[in-house]
């Protein structure tokens, strides 16, 4: 976890970050949805960057998820998803999935659907320190929409997609 997040300090800028959350004028909510990620939210989110406690929920991993499905939609982060449309909903939340590489971004009554949270966040890539010059290209899989395809074009760089359902393009495949 110290690896991990030391990582990200050398990409985003902590100090900035840590300046907007550890005070009240912007607020979070983040949900592990009981799954890996919700360890490396507390080290960053609240011991890094001083975020309030109670900022990260459902933050320890269980095996059974808690009894839930950890799968960042509006169906199974439920509970986040109507905190962020109430009145007193926090500024910015987020959930991923079990193994931390899928997620759903809301604002303040605001939802990206999980499918194109890659295409949003490729597209302001430049307001991150380390990609401050650009990225070199995107690459998607199946779930990701095709909202990256058009970021990638108005970006001038290549979108990666996998290759079709059955393809055999793929050498380790050859020959199956």
């Amino acid at each position: 976890m110290a690896d991990y997040a030391a990582l990200m300090e050398s990409l985003f800028d902590f100090d900035r970050l840590s300046r907007l959350l550890s005070g009240d004028r912007f607020r979070l909510r983040y949900d592990a949805m009981h799954a890996i990620t919700g360890p490396y939210a507390q080290e960053i989110l609240v011991r890094r960057l001083g975020a309030p406690c109670g900022s990260v929920v459902n933050g320890l991993p269980r095996p059974d998820f808690g009894g839930l499905q950890p799968d960042p939609n509006p169906t199974h982060a439920r509970a986040l998803l109507e905190a962020m449309f109430r009145s007193d909903a926090p500024d910015f939340g987020a959930a991923s999935d079990g193994d931390g590489d899928r997620h759903m971004i809301l604002g303040r009554g605001v939802f990206v659907t999980p499918s194109d949270g890659l295409a949003v966040m490729a597209a302001n890539a430049t307001a991150v320190p380390a990609y401050a010059r650009g990225i070199a290209g995107i690459a998607r899989s199946m779930p990701t929409s095709r909202a990256v395809d058009h970021v990638a074009r108005a970006l001038g760089v290549p979108a990666m997609l996998p290759p079709p359902a059955g393809s055999t393009s793929s050498p380790c495949l050859t020959g199956v």
